[in-house]
C-alpha cells in the first residue's frame, strides 16, 4: 500500500512528465495514482483533471469530458471546481460545439464569478472571449479578453500575457483595426515559445495581407514556414488551413492562378474537416470567385517556390494522416522525441531541424501502396516485401522537395537497427558503407533499390558521418517508441521494457538518454 507521501513524490512525477509533453508515461502514472487507497478526493480531483487535459491533447474527447465531469464532483474547494469545469467548456470548445461551452463558462461565472480568484476569473474571460471570436463578435471578444488581462494583473499572473496579446491583436486585425493589431501581435512575440511564435506569424502575414501590403505578408509567412514541424499538428491543426488560406491569396497576388486555387482548396478541405464552417465557405466563395472572374487586376507575376514547396509538404503530411486515425498522433509523439533527443544528445539546430523533418515525413511512401498491405504487412510475403520498402519510396516521392541529403539518408533508414535486424536494407549501422550496400542489395533481390556509391559519397562530404549516424539512431528509436504507444496502444512502461529486450536493435548512448527523459529528478 502506498503512503500519502509516496502519492505526492508520484504526482509530482506525473506533473513534470505531462507538463514536459511526455503524455503516455504522464498518463499511465496518472491512472496508476488511482489505484492507490491512500488517495484523497481532492487528490483524486486533481488526478482526473490532468488525465483530461492529456485526453484533450490526444484527440480523445469523449473520454476527456468524462475525466472533467469527475473531477468537478470530487472537487474539495470552489475555485478547483471552477478549474475542471473550464476544461469541460473548453473541450467542447475543441469539438467545435460553441453554444456549449459558451453556456457552460455563463454558468461558471454567474453561479461562482465574484468567489473566484482573480487568476482563475482570468482564464474564464479569456476562455469566453476566444468563443466570441471564433462566432464573429469581436468586439465583444476584445472587450471580454481587456477584462481578463486586468484580473491576470490584479493576480500578479503575467505567464499568460503573450496569449492574451496574441488574441488581441488577431481581434483588431478583424475588425480592421490595424496598428492595434500589429501592436499586440508583437507584444505576443516578446515572450512567445515555438508555437507562439508560429501563431503571430501568421496572425501578421494574414493582417499584412489584409492591409494590402503584400511583401510583409510574405516575409511573415516565410517566417513560419520553418515552424511547422516544431508543433504538434494534433493541437492546432486549423493553423495549417488559415496557412494554406493567406498563401493561396498571395499565391494569387503573384498571378498563379492554379496554385492559388490548389492552396484554397487545401484550406477548404481543412477548414471543412474541422467544423469551421465559417471559414470554409469563405474558402470556397473565394475559389468560386476564381474561376469566374480570374485573377485581382492588381496581381504581379512573382516568385511562388516557397508556396509551392509549403503545398507539397502539407501534402504529404496531410496524407499520412489518413493511413490510420491515429497517424496524426503517432507523428506528433514521434517528432516530439526526436526533437528532445536531439537535444541532450548535442545536435545542432541545422542537424536538429532536419531530424525533425525527417520525422514528419519519413512514412510518406506507405500512401502509395495498397491499403490492405499497409493494414496487414504480414498477411504474405509479398506484401511484407512491399512495406518493407516504403522508407525507399517515401526518399524517393520526395524528391521534388529538393530536401537536404541528410533528410532522404534519415528518410530512407528510420527502420533499419543497429544488429541488422531491421529493413529495407538490413543495414547494421544507420549509413553502411558502398560494399555493404551491394551485399544487402544482393540479399534483397532487385526490388530493394539500394542507395547508390554516389550519394554515399555526397553524404560522406556533405555533412558528418557521425552525426548523421546519430541522428539515424535518434529517429529509429522515437519512431520504435511512438509505433508502440500509439499504434499498438502498448503501455508506456511495457514499451520500454519492450525496447529493453531489444538492446542490440538500438544504439545503447540514445537509449539510455530516452530513459533519463522519464527518470524522476
Amino acid at each position: 500500500m502506498m503512503s500519502g507521501r509516496m502519492d505526492d513524490v508520484q504526482m509530482e512525477h506525473a506533473l513534470k512528465l505531462s507538463s514536459k509533453g511526455y503524455l503516455h508515461a504522464a498518463l499511465e502514472r496518472f491512472q496508476n495514482l488511482l489505484h492507490s487507497s491512500t488517495l484523497t478526493q481532492s487528490a483524486q480531483s486533481l488526478v482526473y483533471d490532468e488525465i483530461g487535459k492529456i485526453l484533450v491533447q490526444k484527440n480523445q474527447f469523449a473520454e476527456a469530458r468524462q475525466a472533467f465531469a469527475t473531477a468537478t464532483t470530487m472537487a474539495a474547494d470552489l475555485d478547483h471546481q471552477a478549474k475542471c469545469q473550464i476544461h469541460l467548456a473548453m473541450t467542447f470548445h475543441a469539438q467545435g460545439d460553441y453554444d456549449r461551452a459558451y453556456r457552460l463558462l455563463i454558468e461558471i461565472e454567474n453561479r461562482f464569478g465574484p468567489e473566484l480568484f482573480s487568476a482563475r476569473r482570468g482564464v474564464l474571460f479569456n476562455n469566453l472571449a476566444s468563443i466570441q471570436w471564433v462566432t464573429q463578435f469581436y468586439r465583444d471578444a476584445v472587450q471580454t479578453m481587456l477584462q481578463s488581462l486586468e484580473y491576470f494583473e490584479r493576480a500578479g499572473v503575467n505567464h499568460y500575457n503573450s496569449r492574451l496579446y496574441y488574441n488581441l491583436g488577431v481581434c483588431y486585425s478583424d475588425l480592421r483595426e490595424f496598428d492595434k493589431a500589429e501592436m499586440y501581435i508583437r507584444k505576443a512575440l516578446l515572450h512567445a515559445d515555438d508555437e507562439g511564435q508560429l501563431f503571430s506569424y501568421i496572425a501578421l502575414s494574414r493582417m499584412y495581407l489584409g492591409s494590402g501590403n503584400y511583401d510583409l505578408s510574405i516575409e511573415y509567412a516565410m517566417r513560419s514556414v520553418p515552424l511547422f514541424d516544431k508543433v504538434p499538428q494534433t493541437v492546432e491543426p486549423l493553423k495549417t488551413a488559415y496557412m494554406c488560406r493567406i498563401l493561396g491569396e498571395l499565391a494569387g497576388h503573384r498571378g498563379d492562378l492554379r496554385l492559388a486555387q490548389q492552396l484554397m482548396e487545401k484550406a477548404e478541405l481543412q477548414f471543412g474537416l474541422a467544423g469551421q464552417w465559417r471559414d470554409f465557405t469563405d474558402a470556397r466563395n473565394r475559389i468560386n470567385e476564381w474561376r469566374q472572374a480570374g485573377l485581382p487586376k492588381d496581381a504581379k507575376p512573382g516568385d511562388t517556390t516557397m508556396m509551392k514547396r509549403f503545398l507539397l509538404i502539407i501534402e504529404a503530411r496531410n496524407t499520412q494522416e489518413f493511413i490510420c486515425s491515429k497517424f496524426a498522433e503517432f507523428i506528433d509523439t514521434r517528432v516530439m522525441y526526436t526533437g528532445e533527443l536531439a537535444d541532450r544528445l548535442g545536435l545542432s539546430a541545422d542537424d536538429k531541424a532536419h531530424l525533425i523533418t525527417a520525422a514528419r515525413l519519413a512514412d510518406y511512401g506507405l500512401t502509395a501502396l495498397d491499403p490492405d498491405v499497409v493494414s496487414a504487412p504480414r498477411r504474405s510475403d509479398s506484401a511484407l516485401r512491399q512495406y518493407q520498402q516504403h522508407p525507399l519510396l517515401s526518399a524517393e516521392m520526395l524528391r521534388e522537395l529538393s530536401l537536404p541529403e541528410e533528410i532522404y539518408a534519415l528518410i530512407e533508414s528510420h527502420h533499419e537497427r543497429l544488429d541488422g535486424t531491421g529493413y529495407p536494407r538490413r543495414s547494421r549501422a544507420g549509413l553502411e558503407d558502398p560494399a555493404e550496400v551491394g551485399s544487402a542489395q544482393r540479399h534483397e533481390g532487385p526490388e530493394a533499390a539500394a542507395i547508390s556509391r554516389d550519394t554515399l559519397e555526397s553524404h560522406d562530404t556533405l555533412v558528418n558521418r557521425d552525426t548523421l549516424e546519430l541522428s539515424q539512431f535518434i529517429l529509429q528509436l522515437s519512431d520504435a517508441y511512438a509505433d508502440a504507444v500509439v499504434l499498438r496502444q502498448k503501455s508506456h512502461c511495457a514499451t520500454l521494457e519492450e525496447l529493453r529486450t531489444q538492446q542490440t536493435a538500438f544504439d545503447p548512448r540514445v537509449m539510455a538518454e530516452f530513459e533519463r527523459l522519464f527518470q524522476a529528478e
